[in-house]
Protein backbone atom coordinates (compact mmCIF):
# COMPACT_ATOMS: atom_id res chain seq x y z
CA UNK A 1 0.00 0.00 0.00
CA UNK A 2 1.30 3.75 -0.86
CA UNK A 3 1.41 5.84 2.05
CA UNK A 4 -1.61 7.72 1.62
CA UNK A 5 -3.72 4.71 1.31
CA UNK A 6 -2.54 3.81 4.53
CA UNK A 7 -2.97 6.79 6.05
CA UNK A 8 -6.65 7.39 4.93
CA UNK A 9 -6.85 4.10 7.38
CA UNK A 10 -5.34 6.00 10.03
CA UNK A 11 -7.08 8.16 12.66
CA UNK A 12 -5.52 11.71 12.50
CA UNK A 13 -5.41 12.42 15.74
CA UNK A 14 -1.48 13.29 15.28
CA UNK A 15 -0.86 11.86 19.07
CA UNK A 16 2.36 10.79 18.73
CA UNK A 17 1.89 7.58 20.58
CA UNK A 18 3.27 5.43 17.88
CA UNK A 19 6.60 7.21 18.26
CA UNK A 20 6.06 9.69 15.20
CA UNK A 21 5.34 13.19 15.26
CA UNK A 22 2.57 12.75 12.83
CA UNK A 23 -0.21 10.02 10.97
CA UNK A 24 1.56 10.89 7.94
CA UNK A 25 5.09 10.05 9.20
CA UNK A 26 3.64 7.00 10.75
CA UNK A 27 1.79 6.06 7.05
CA UNK A 28 5.33 6.48 5.30
CA UNK A 29 6.93 4.10 7.85
CA UNK A 30 4.68 1.51 7.27
CA UNK A 31 4.74 2.12 3.81
CA UNK A 32 8.08 1.19 3.42
CA UNK A 33 7.61 -2.06 6.25
CA UNK A 34 9.82 0.00 8.76
CA UNK A 35 6.92 -0.07 11.59
CA UNK A 36 4.15 -1.87 12.77
CA UNK A 37 0.37 -1.25 12.86
CA UNK A 38 -0.06 -2.30 16.46
CA UNK A 39 1.95 0.87 17.92
CA UNK A 40 -0.97 2.70 16.84
CA UNK A 41 -3.18 2.44 19.61
CA UNK A 42 -6.51 4.21 17.95
CA UNK A 43 -6.55 2.56 15.13
CA UNK A 44 -9.55 0.43 14.70
CA UNK A 45 -10.00 -3.22 14.38
CA UNK A 46 -11.14 -3.68 10.59
CA UNK A 47 -8.34 -1.21 9.74
CA UNK A 48 -5.89 -3.14 11.32
CA UNK A 49 -6.39 -6.17 9.97
CA UNK A 50 -6.09 -4.58 6.64
CA UNK A 51 -2.80 -2.53 7.47
CA UNK A 52 -1.48 -5.65 9.60
CA UNK A 53 -1.90 -7.57 5.71
CA UNK A 54 -1.28 -5.33 3.38
CA UNK A 55 2.48 -3.83 5.43
CA UNK A 56 4.23 -6.38 6.95
CA UNK A 57 6.36 -9.22 5.02
CA UNK A 58 5.25 -12.48 3.59
CA UNK A 59 7.33 -14.16 6.21
CA UNK A 60 6.79 -11.52 9.73
CA UNK A 61 10.01 -10.80 11.06
CA UNK A 62 10.54 -11.63 14.82
CA UNK A 63 13.11 -10.12 16.89
CA UNK A 64 13.95 -11.64 19.92
CA UNK A 65 17.12 -10.21 21.98
CA UNK A 66 19.74 -10.50 19.73
CA UNK A 67 17.95 -13.09 17.53
CA UNK A 68 16.32 -12.40 13.90
CA UNK A 69 13.83 -14.63 12.45
CA UNK A 70 12.10 -14.46 9.06
CA UNK A 71 11.42 -10.92 7.35
CA UNK A 72 11.75 -13.49 3.49
CA UNK A 73 9.68 -11.68 1.10
CA UNK A 74 10.83 -13.19 -1.75
CA UNK A 75 10.88 -17.65 -2.82
CA UNK A 76 14.08 -16.90 -4.77
CA UNK A 77 16.83 -15.27 -3.77
CA UNK A 78 17.57 -14.22 -7.20
CA UNK A 79 14.35 -12.04 -7.05
CA UNK A 80 15.68 -9.81 -3.99
CA UNK A 81 17.41 -11.63 -1.53
CA UNK A 82 17.01 -13.40 1.75
CA UNK A 83 17.15 -11.38 4.55
CA UNK A 84 17.78 -13.39 8.23
CA UNK A 85 19.90 -16.25 8.09
CA UNK A 86 18.86 -19.15 10.19
CA UNK A 87 19.96 -19.27 13.75
CA UNK A 88 21.52 -22.48 14.80
CA UNK A 89 20.69 -24.22 17.98
CA UNK A 90 22.47 -26.68 19.16
CA UNK A 91 20.39 -29.35 21.71
CA UNK A 92 21.52 -30.24 25.04
CA UNK A 93 19.22 -32.45 27.31
CA UNK A 94 18.50 -31.71 31.06
CA UNK A 95 19.27 -35.70 31.84
CA UNK A 96 22.76 -35.42 30.90
CA UNK A 97 25.35 -35.63 33.29
CA UNK A 98 27.89 -33.50 34.75
CA UNK A 99 30.49 -35.36 32.66
CA UNK A 100 28.33 -35.05 29.46
CA UNK A 101 27.24 -31.63 29.80
CA UNK A 102 31.19 -30.29 30.20
CA UNK A 103 31.72 -32.12 26.90
CA UNK A 104 29.22 -30.84 25.07
CA UNK A 105 29.98 -27.06 26.54
CA UNK A 106 33.61 -27.56 25.37
CA UNK A 107 31.90 -28.64 22.39
CA UNK A 108 29.64 -25.61 21.54
CA UNK A 109 33.12 -23.65 22.30
CA UNK A 110 34.71 -25.06 19.32
CA UNK A 111 31.97 -24.36 17.17
CA UNK A 112 33.71 -21.28 15.79
CA UNK A 113 35.43 -20.44 12.59
CA UNK A 114 36.41 -17.13 11.16
CA UNK A 115 35.79 -16.82 6.89
CA UNK A 116 35.59 -14.03 4.70
CA UNK A 117 36.19 -11.43 7.80
CA UNK A 118 33.23 -13.12 9.43
CA UNK A 119 32.90 -15.01 12.83
CA UNK A 120 30.77 -18.14 11.75
CA UNK A 121 29.14 -20.07 14.84
CA UNK A 122 25.77 -21.03 16.48
CA UNK A 123 23.95 -18.54 17.96
CA UNK A 124 21.53 -20.75 20.29
CA UNK A 125 21.26 -24.10 22.91
CA UNK A 126 18.12 -25.98 22.31
CA UNK A 127 17.66 -27.24 26.14
CA UNK A 128 14.98 -30.35 26.04
CA UNK A 129 13.09 -29.53 29.65
CA UNK A 130 12.16 -32.38 30.97
CA UNK A 131 12.43 -31.25 35.02
CA UNK A 132 12.03 -27.64 36.27
CA UNK A 133 15.57 -28.58 38.83
CA UNK A 134 17.60 -29.76 36.56
CA UNK A 135 16.74 -27.40 33.63
CA UNK A 136 17.95 -24.54 36.19
CA UNK A 137 20.79 -26.29 37.62
CA UNK A 138 22.17 -26.92 33.60
CA UNK A 139 20.90 -23.00 33.05
CA UNK A 140 23.21 -21.96 35.43
CA UNK A 141 26.53 -23.90 33.74
CA UNK A 142 25.49 -22.40 30.34
CA UNK A 143 26.02 -18.85 31.16
CA UNK A 144 29.12 -18.80 30.46
CA UNK A 145 28.54 -19.74 26.62
CA UNK A 146 26.49 -16.19 26.35
CA UNK A 147 23.78 -17.71 24.19
CA UNK A 148 20.15 -17.28 23.74
CA UNK A 149 17.78 -20.51 24.46
CA UNK A 150 15.16 -22.60 23.30
CA UNK A 151 13.14 -24.21 25.55
CA UNK A 152 11.58 -27.63 24.19
CA UNK A 153 9.63 -29.98 26.22
CA UNK A 154 7.63 -29.87 28.99
CA UNK A 155 5.90 -26.50 29.35
CA UNK A 156 5.15 -26.22 32.93
CA UNK A 157 9.08 -26.82 33.92
CA UNK A 158 9.56 -24.08 30.92
CA UNK A 159 7.21 -21.18 32.73
CA UNK A 160 9.34 -21.64 35.69
CA UNK A 161 12.61 -21.60 33.54
CA UNK A 162 11.29 -17.96 31.74
CA UNK A 163 11.43 -15.63 34.83
CA UNK A 164 15.77 -17.27 35.21
CA UNK A 165 16.34 -16.43 31.78
CA UNK A 166 13.97 -15.84 28.89
CA UNK A 167 13.77 -18.02 25.38
CA UNK A 168 11.85 -19.07 22.88
CA UNK A 169 9.52 -21.57 24.56
CA UNK A 170 8.71 -24.63 22.17
CA UNK A 171 6.43 -26.88 24.73
CA UNK A 172 3.88 -30.05 23.28
CA UNK A 173 0.51 -28.27 24.06
CA UNK A 174 0.87 -25.56 21.56
CA UNK A 175 -2.00 -23.67 22.49
CA UNK A 176 -0.68 -23.02 26.22
CA UNK A 177 2.91 -22.39 24.67
CA UNK A 178 1.00 -19.56 23.07
CA UNK A 179 -0.76 -17.90 26.06
CA UNK A 180 2.96 -18.54 27.84
CA UNK A 181 4.31 -16.67 25.56
CA UNK A 182 1.78 -13.61 25.77
CA UNK A 183 2.24 -13.21 29.66
CA UNK A 184 6.30 -13.93 28.88
CA UNK A 185 6.64 -11.99 25.87
CA UNK A 186 8.62 -14.02 24.35
CA UNK A 187 8.09 -16.30 20.68
CA UNK A 188 6.41 -19.70 20.66
CA UNK A 189 6.68 -22.53 18.51
CA UNK A 190 3.41 -24.00 17.50
CA UNK A 191 3.71 -27.33 15.72
CA UNK A 192 1.14 -29.56 13.75
CA UNK A 193 1.41 -33.31 11.61
CA UNK A 194 0.28 -31.19 8.60
CA UNK A 195 0.62 -27.84 6.94
CA UNK A 196 -3.47 -27.82 7.05
CA UNK A 197 -3.37 -28.88 11.02
CA UNK A 198 -0.76 -26.25 11.40
CA UNK A 199 -2.68 -23.16 9.25
CA UNK A 200 -5.81 -24.00 11.89
CA UNK A 201 -3.62 -24.28 14.75
CA UNK A 202 -1.45 -21.16 13.53
CA UNK A 203 -4.99 -18.99 13.90
CA UNK A 204 -6.16 -20.17 17.06
CA UNK A 205 -2.34 -19.20 18.50
CA UNK A 206 -2.57 -15.54 17.28
CA UNK A 207 -6.37 -15.68 18.25
CA UNK A 208 -4.87 -15.92 21.81
CA UNK A 209 -2.96 -13.42 21.02
CA UNK A 210 0.34 -15.15 21.49
CA UNK A 211 3.62 -12.48 21.56
CA UNK A 212 4.72 -14.09 18.02
CA UNK A 213 4.68 -17.47 16.77
CA UNK A 214 6.81 -20.03 15.02
CA UNK A 215 6.04 -22.74 12.64
CA UNK A 216 6.76 -26.46 12.75
CA UNK A 217 5.66 -29.36 10.67
CA UNK A 218 6.31 -32.55 12.94
CA UNK A 219 5.56 -35.14 10.05
CA UNK A 220 8.99 -36.75 8.93
CA UNK A 221 7.69 -37.56 5.65
CA UNK A 222 6.80 -34.00 4.96
CA UNK A 223 10.43 -32.39 5.80
CA UNK A 224 11.42 -31.39 2.61
CA UNK A 225 7.69 -30.56 1.29
CA UNK A 226 6.29 -29.13 3.90
CA UNK A 227 8.82 -25.98 4.04
CA UNK A 228 8.55 -25.58 0.52
CA UNK A 229 4.46 -25.10 1.18
CA UNK A 230 4.57 -22.77 3.75
CA UNK A 231 7.32 -20.70 2.45
CA UNK A 232 4.80 -20.45 -1.14
CA UNK A 233 1.99 -20.38 0.51
CA UNK A 234 2.91 -17.07 2.55
CA UNK A 235 4.96 -15.53 -0.35
CA UNK A 236 2.88 -16.61 -3.49
CA UNK A 237 -0.81 -16.83 -2.06
CA UNK A 238 -0.34 -14.34 1.24
CA UNK A 239 -1.47 -17.05 3.61
CA UNK A 240 -1.19 -14.61 7.15
CA UNK A 241 -1.57 -17.76 9.13
CA UNK A 242 1.32 -19.35 7.40
CA UNK A 243 3.35 -16.34 7.52
CA UNK A 244 5.73 -16.81 9.80
CA UNK A 245 9.31 -18.33 10.48
CA UNK A 246 9.60 -21.74 10.42
CA UNK A 247 11.68 -23.93 12.72
CA UNK A 248 12.99 -27.57 11.31
CA UNK A 249 15.14 -29.97 13.78
CA UNK A 250 16.43 -32.10 11.04
CA UNK A 251 18.11 -36.05 11.42
CA UNK A 252 20.60 -36.10 9.05
CA UNK A 253 22.77 -33.14 6.71
CA UNK A 254 20.66 -34.04 3.86
CA UNK A 255 17.84 -32.43 6.00
CA UNK A 256 20.17 -29.84 7.62
CA UNK A 257 21.14 -28.58 4.45
CA UNK A 258 17.56 -28.38 3.00
CA UNK A 259 16.11 -26.83 5.63
CA UNK A 260 19.20 -23.80 5.53
CA UNK A 261 18.56 -23.67 1.34
CA UNK A 262 15.01 -23.72 1.74
CA UNK A 263 13.48 -22.30 3.76
CA UNK A 264 13.81 -22.18 7.67
CA UNK A 265 14.24 -19.63 9.96
CA UNK A 266 15.67 -21.76 13.22
CA UNK A 267 17.61 -24.43 12.81
CA UNK A 268 18.15 -27.13 15.99
CA UNK A 269 20.55 -29.69 15.83
CA UNK A 270 21.46 -32.46 17.75
CA UNK A 271 24.29 -35.15 17.82
CA UNK A 272 25.79 -33.60 14.56
CA UNK A 273 29.84 -33.72 14.16
CA UNK A 274 31.80 -30.29 14.06
CA UNK A 275 32.58 -31.04 10.41
CA UNK A 276 29.12 -30.54 9.33
CA UNK A 277 28.09 -28.22 11.64
CA UNK A 278 31.30 -26.04 9.84
CA UNK A 279 29.57 -27.35 6.50
CA UNK A 280 26.40 -25.86 7.22
CA UNK A 281 27.44 -22.74 8.49
CA UNK A 282 29.54 -21.89 5.57
CA UNK A 283 26.59 -22.89 3.03
CA UNK A 284 24.22 -20.72 5.48
CA UNK A 285 27.12 -17.77 4.53
CA UNK A 286 27.42 -18.58 1.29
CA UNK A 287 23.22 -18.24 0.75
CA UNK A 288 22.19 -15.46 2.71
CA UNK A 289 25.26 -13.06 1.13
CA UNK A 290 23.26 -10.39 -1.17
CA UNK A 291 23.90 -11.49 -4.64
CA UNK A 292 23.87 -7.89 -5.70
CA UNK A 293 26.23 -6.58 -2.95
CA UNK A 294 29.56 -8.35 -2.71
CA UNK A 295 31.57 -8.88 0.59
CA UNK A 296 34.04 -6.56 0.58
CA UNK A 297 36.87 -5.86 3.04
CA UNK A 298 38.22 -2.21 4.45
CA UNK A 299 40.38 -0.64 1.81
CA UNK A 300 44.31 0.08 3.06
CA UNK A 301 47.41 -1.38 3.48
CA UNK A 302 47.96 -4.44 5.85
CA UNK A 303 51.09 -6.42 7.30
CA UNK A 304 51.90 -9.48 6.44
CA UNK A 305 54.46 -11.59 8.21
CA UNK A 306 56.15 -8.65 9.96
CA UNK A 307 57.31 -6.46 6.80
CA UNK A 308 60.22 -4.08 7.10
CA UNK A 309 60.72 -0.76 5.40
CA UNK A 310 62.23 -2.17 2.34
CA UNK A 311 59.43 -5.03 2.07
CA UNK A 312 57.48 -5.07 -1.40
CA UNK A 313 54.12 -3.91 -1.83
CA UNK A 314 51.58 -6.69 -3.23
CA UNK A 315 48.75 -4.87 -4.50
CA UNK A 316 44.53 -6.09 -4.72
CA UNK A 317 41.22 -5.21 -4.74
CA UNK A 318 38.81 -5.41 -1.51
CA UNK A 319 36.59 -8.38 -2.95
CA UNK A 320 36.65 -10.56 -0.01
CA UNK A 321 37.25 -13.83 -1.50
CA UNK A 322 40.15 -12.48 -3.01
CA UNK A 323 41.96 -10.75 -0.39
CA UNK A 324 41.73 -13.80 2.18
CA UNK A 325 42.70 -16.06 -0.07
CA UNK A 326 45.74 -13.62 -1.22
CA UNK A 327 46.22 -13.04 2.63
CA UNK A 328 46.37 -16.74 3.23
CA UNK A 329 48.87 -17.58 0.42
CA UNK A 330 51.58 -14.87 1.69
CA UNK A 331 51.26 -15.89 5.13
CA UNK A 332 52.16 -19.50 4.02
CA UNK A 333 55.30 -18.54 2.48
CA UNK A 334 56.51 -16.68 5.07
CA UNK A 335 57.36 -13.84 3.01
CA UNK A 336 57.13 -10.38 4.79
CA UNK A 337 55.28 -7.90 2.31
CA UNK A 338 52.38 -5.20 2.57
CA UNK A 339 49.53 -5.68 1.16
CA UNK A 340 47.87 -2.63 -0.27
CA UNK A 341 43.91 -3.20 -0.63
CA UNK A 342 42.00 -0.54 -3.36
CA UNK A 343 38.58 0.06 -2.87
CA UNK A 344 36.71 -1.54 -5.99
CA UNK A 345 33.43 -1.52 -4.46
CA UNK A 346 33.83 -5.11 -3.65
CA UNK A 347 34.82 -6.10 -7.48
CA UNK A 348 37.57 -9.06 -8.22
CA UNK A 349 40.28 -8.03 -10.26
CA UNK A 350 39.20 -8.83 -13.48
CA UNK A 351 36.10 -7.45 -12.81
CA UNK A 352 36.95 -4.01 -11.35
CA UNK A 353 39.41 -3.87 -13.76
CA UNK A 354 36.81 -3.98 -16.67
CA UNK A 355 34.62 -1.94 -14.92
CA UNK A 356 37.58 1.00 -14.39
CA UNK A 357 37.76 0.16 -10.97
CA UNK A 358 41.20 -1.23 -10.61
CA UNK A 359 42.77 1.22 -12.42
CA UNK A 360 46.41 2.63 -13.19
CA UNK A 361 44.53 5.82 -11.65
CA UNK A 362 43.04 3.88 -9.01
CA UNK A 363 45.74 2.05 -7.43
CA UNK A 364 47.71 5.78 -8.05
CA UNK A 365 45.28 7.09 -5.99
CA UNK A 366 45.34 4.46 -3.03
CA UNK A 367 48.69 4.73 -2.55
CA UNK A 368 48.91 8.11 -1.98
CA UNK A 369 45.43 8.39 0.36
CA UNK A 370 46.95 5.32 2.34
CA UNK A 371 50.34 7.00 2.44
CA UNK A 372 52.32 4.50 1.57
CA UNK A 373 55.42 5.94 1.06
CA UNK A 374 55.52 6.29 5.31
CA UNK A 375 55.11 2.66 5.53
CA UNK A 376 57.60 1.51 3.40
CA UNK A 377 60.82 2.76 1.43
CA UNK A 378 60.38 0.19 -0.99
CA UNK A 379 59.59 1.62 -4.58
CA UNK A 380 58.05 -1.70 -5.81
CA UNK A 381 54.44 -3.13 -6.70
CA UNK A 382 53.80 -6.31 -7.41
CA UNK A 383 49.96 -6.18 -9.49
CA UNK A 384 47.83 -9.80 -10.08
CA UNK A 385 49.12 -11.47 -13.42
CA UNK A 386 45.54 -10.82 -14.71
CA UNK A 387 46.15 -7.09 -15.26
CA UNK A 388 49.40 -7.19 -16.84
CA UNK A 389 48.11 -4.63 -19.05
CA UNK A 390 48.20 -2.03 -16.94
CA UNK A 391 51.80 -1.99 -15.76
CA UNK A 392 53.43 0.86 -17.78
CA UNK A 393 50.84 2.94 -17.83
CA UNK A 394 51.12 2.30 -13.46
CA UNK A 395 54.64 3.07 -13.26
CA UNK A 396 54.24 6.16 -14.94
CA UNK A 397 51.11 7.18 -12.76
CA UNK A 398 52.32 5.92 -9.59
CA UNK A 399 56.43 6.34 -9.48
CA UNK A 400 57.10 2.68 -8.75
CA UNK A 401 58.40 -0.05 -10.29
CA UNK A 402 55.86 -2.47 -11.05
CA UNK A 403 56.58 -6.01 -11.31
CA UNK A 404 53.67 -8.41 -12.57
CA UNK A 405 52.94 -11.16 -10.17
CA UNK A 406 51.07 -14.62 -11.23
CA UNK A 407 47.59 -15.02 -12.05
CA UNK A 408 46.86 -16.96 -9.24
CA UNK A 409 47.87 -16.08 -6.06
CA UNK A 410 48.90 -20.13 -4.88
CA UNK A 411 51.73 -19.49 -7.43
CA UNK A 412 52.94 -16.80 -4.98
CA UNK A 413 55.38 -18.57 -2.54
CA UNK A 414 57.55 -19.55 -5.86
CA UNK A 415 57.27 -16.57 -7.80
CA UNK A 416 58.23 -14.47 -4.29
CA UNK A 417 61.39 -16.78 -3.86
CA UNK A 418 62.27 -16.02 -7.39
CA UNK A 419 62.12 -12.46 -7.26
CA UNK A 420 64.15 -12.48 -4.05
CA UNK A 421 67.20 -14.44 -5.60
CA UNK A 422 66.73 -11.84 -8.62
CA UNK A 423 67.01 -9.63 -5.57
CA UNK A 424 70.03 -11.35 -3.77
CA UNK A 425 72.20 -11.61 -7.08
Amino acid sequence: MKSLDIYKLLPKTNCGKCGFATCLAFAMRLSAQKSEPALCPYLSDDARVILEQQTRAPIKEIVFENIKLGGETVMYRHEKKFFSPPPFAILLKDTLTDFELKNKINFIRSLKISRLGEVLQPELVALEVTDFEKSRKLLEKLNSLNKQVLYIGNIDAISKLLPIKKGIIWGKDALKSAEISKAAKVPAVVSAKSVSELKEISKKAKSSAAQDIILNVESEPEFFSSLVEIRKEAVVNGSIELGYPVVSRPNNLEQALFAVAKYSSLVVLENFPKEEIFALLTLRQNIFTDPQKPIQVEPGIYDINNPKKDSPVLVTTNFSLTFFNLKSDLENSKFPAYLLVVDTEGLSVLTAWAAGKFSPEKIAGAISNFKLQDKTSSKKLIIPGLVAMISGELEEKSGYKVLVGPKDSSALPAYLKTITAKTAK
